[in-house]
Order: structure tokens, then sequence, then C-alpha cells
């Protein structure tokens, strides 16, 4: 028997195997045969038939047969415990694996590499009409420019992890900004891992200061565990921290933020929008948005990139920063000034 007829005659019966009820009267061929269809299996109920012959001689498995139409299903107390993946399983790994490879070092990936592995071999062993089905099923589309992810030195994410099971401190070498040889010994009481966009950080206080702070996992060139209990600010909860700001490049205090956007923006913030007390209403051709916003980098970041489509209105120290960003930005692209120069180089 060809290769691909084998893994494919595997994958069928693999499948057939979950959609085995463990209770009640069974599932009958004819509605296994509708499942596995469902899953992507080419399949008759004689073939389904002859399946559950052959798999009963190998697993525990039984047929009902006293009233028809006969139902199948896993024996009673049987262990039927099985590690694989029906091909909706395997498509949503695909998916998710096709997201997360371009986002998350692969220190954070190699845990998962089994599972995907296997998620790709059931999809490759499909029969063809659904194998080319499903390799065009899903695209990951990125929703700003894509950055290639920083690159985490396994040992020390392992043991930052082990650090926060184990509630224990952890000392690090850690990179200055820009200066990768020049390296600060800093004691941590590690809180949690973020993972935000293409960079990874451990949240964490440090020595005996309170105030949590994020330290990216990129910088860290070296982690050794200590022995002692680290310490947890009285209170703290990561998801609250993070709500509140924590991962926006330093905590942001609070703004009632207002903006006036174009139509085209207003419907796509109507959709996904900035805070959940956020109200869009229609001021002629554009619309007055207002929301209550942590004052971070990241929202600035974002309001500069939608710069034709915003006017900041309030708060006025926001507007003047947003400002003066656009005006040293505008002069960067002096056009009048580029000529001249232009000119001047001339023969």
């Amino acid at each position: 028997m060809p290769a691909r007829n084998t893994r494919s005659t595997l994958a069928r019966q693999w499948t057939l195997l979950r959609l085995l009820p463990h209770r009640g009267s069974g599932m009958t061929a004819r509605e296994l045969t509708s499942q596995l269809e469902t899953a992507g299996h080419a399949v008759t109920k004689r073939q389904v038939e002859r399946d559950l012959t052959e798999l009963a001689t190998l697993f525990p498995i039984e047929c009902l047969d006293s009233s028809t139409p006969w139902g199948w299903r896993w024996m009673l107390q049987a262990d039927a415990q099985l590690p694989g993946l029906d091909t909706a399983e395997a498509l949503s790994l695909v998916a998710i694996e096709k997201l997360l490879r371009p986002l998350v070092p692969e220190a954070l990936l190699q845990p998962l590499t089994a599972r995907f592995s296997h998620a790709a071999q059931l999809i490759a062993a499909l029969p063809s009409a659904q194998r080319s089905r499903a390799a065009d099923a899903v695209r990951i589309v990125q929703p700003g420019q894509p950055l290639m992810p920083a690159q985490i030195d396994p040992e020390v994410l392992t043991r930052i992890q082990s650090a926060l099971l184990t509630g224990t401190q952890i000392e690090i070498e850690y990179a200055a900004i820009g200066e990768p040889a020049a390296h600060r010994t800093l004691r941590l009481h590690p809180l949690g891992l973020v993972h935000r966009g293409p960079a990874s950080y451990v949240v964490a206080t440090a020595f005996d200061y309170e105030d949590v702070r994020m330290y990216a996992m990129h910088r860290i060139a070296a982690a050794r565990p200590l022995d002692e209990v680290a310490q947890r600010p009285a209170d703290f909860n990561l998801d609250e921290w993070l709500e509140e700001g924590g991962a926006g490049f330093g905590r942001g205090e609070a703004i009632d933020l207002e903006l006036q956007v174009d139509a085209r923006l207003a419907h796509h913030l109507s959709e996904t929008p900035l805070a959940a007390d956020q109200t869009l209403r229609a001021d002629g051709e554009t619309f007055t948005l207002r929301a209550r916003v942590q004052d971070t980098w990241q929202l600035r970041w974002w309001l500069l990139s939608q710069a034709e489509q915003i006017e900041v209105r309030s708060p006025a120290s926001l507007r003047r920063s947003i400002s003066d960003r656009l005006t040293n930005a505008s002069a960067v692209y002096d056009f009048d000034r580029d000529q001249k120069l232009t000119q001047e180089k001339a023969p």
C-alpha cells in the first residue's frame, strides 16, 4: 500500500476512535461516516464498518447489537485517552503556529514543536482534495509592520519560569540598552512573564525596592536561581497591573481622551474600541471619540501612526506633545531644504 494511503487510513481510523462515545447506546456507522466526512475524510459507510471491525481487535471498543441500528462505543471502564488530534484541532494548531512563529522567540515555542509537527502530519495525511483546501484555508495577516522576534537564551527562560513556579528569587546579568557588553547584576523577585509583540519581558521588583518593572528577556545574558523566597508586593495582581498600563513602557496615568476621527477610522474603532467606555458621536463628516485610557507610549505611537485620520482635542498636554512630534517629523522631511542642497551639489 502506498505510504500516503497508509497515512490516510491511520489518520481516518485515529479520528474514528476519538469520535466513539464512552457511554450510552453508541454511534451508528452512518453517524460516524457523517462525522468523518465533516472532519475531511472521504469514506463510505461500508469502509467505516470494516474499520470498526478491525479496530475492535486492537482496542476496547464494542458493538451494541441488541437493537438496530447497531451502535459503537468504548467499553465501560475502558482507558480511552487518545493524545491525537482531529482535523479541526490540527487546522487550529497550524493557524496558531503561523501566528506565533514571526512573533515569539524560538525558545518559547520549543515545548509546542511536537504538537505543531503532529498537526502538520495529520493535514498531510488527508485525501488530496481536503489537503489542498486545508493548505489554502488559513492565512495570518499582521495588523502592523511585522518585526523579527528578539532572541532569548533558552536556559535563561527555563530558569526564570522555574523561579516563577517555585516563588524564589533569581539573579540576572542585564545588558544596558544599546550596550550589550555592559552588564548589571540584578536580584529580581519575579512576578510574571509578559509577551508583547516581538519581545518578551519578566515582570519583577529588584533588590528591596517595591516598584514593579519590566525587564526585557532578550537583554538577560545569564540567570542564576537563588534559594531566597521572592517577595511579592501586597495585593499585586498581574492582570490588574496590565489593565492599568503596566506593559505600556511605563505605567501611564488614566486620561479622558477626546479625538476627532474620520469616518473610516470611526467605523474601525466602533468594532475594535479603545476602551470599554468609548463613545462615538457623529459630528458632520467626522466623529468625536471619547474614552478613558492609559497615557502610555503605546497610545502615543498609535496616535502618531493614524496622524492623518486623527486630531487630538484633549487633554491639552497630549495634544501639545503630539503636535510637537509631528512638527519635528515634518522638519525631517523638508523638501525645500532637500531641493536647495541638491542644487548646491549640482555641477
